[in-house]
């Protein structure tokens, strides 16, 4: 079975040590993940890294390769570290997360050694509330940061990722959608 890797750096976390940060030390841990699972294998291409932002899917270049990949069947399980690594906003992580299992590719948290799932209730739910925690840790930090209304004002919010989930996934822009709410926007 061939195994990748995806590793972010969160590098606006002020309160958290650099190497509790480091795409080294995930993708290091992954690699040991990875060795104990009999039969798995990891190609050194399919070890994805990016240190943008976890909210931002589209502009992060190794995830979109890393979707691609899986969209060409290159491997059937993908190791991180933990969710919120993989993305800091809710409803974007469960649909991509949705589109890995449809591609037939088990995501697995090494920091717990679980596969991320999305077949039971009750993993659905945990790994919902998961995403959602992470999106939440972000709208505090911004909102200690003020890099929202910055945001806000640059234009970063509902641009181009709206595009890309659009184009990648035929989804509307929910705020465009009617008697829809917009998902994922930090509220003061």
């Amino acid at each position: 079975m061939r195994a990748a890797i995806y590793a972010r750096k969160s590098s606006d976390q002020k309160d958290v040590e650099d190497d509790q940060k480091s795409v080294t030390r995930q993708i290091a841990g992954a690699r040991a993940f990875i060795a104990k699972q009999e039969g798995w294998t990891l190609h050194e291409d399919h070890i994805y890294k990016d240190e943008k932002s976890g909210v931002l899917f589209a502009g992060r270049k190794d995830f979109r390769r890393m979707m691609a990949a899986a969209e060409e069947r290159a491997f059937e399980h993908l190791v991180l570290f933990d969710l919120d690594r993989f993305g800091r906003h809710g409803h974007k992580t469960m649909v991509v997360l949705n589109e890995l299992a449809d591609l037939g590719v088990s995501v697995w948290d090494f920091s717990t050694g679980v596969r991320v799932d999305l077949d039971s209730f009750e993993g659905r739910i945990t790994t919902s509330l998961k995403a959602e925690f992470a999106q939440q840790y972000r709208c505090r930090a911004e909102a200690h940061s003020g890099q929202h209304e910055a945001e806000g004002r640059a234009g970063l919010r509902d641009g181009r990722e709206d595009v890309w989930l659009r184009q990648r996934f035929g989804h509307e822009r929910p705020d465009q959608a009617s008697d829809q709410p917009h998902r994922g926007r930090c509220r003061p």
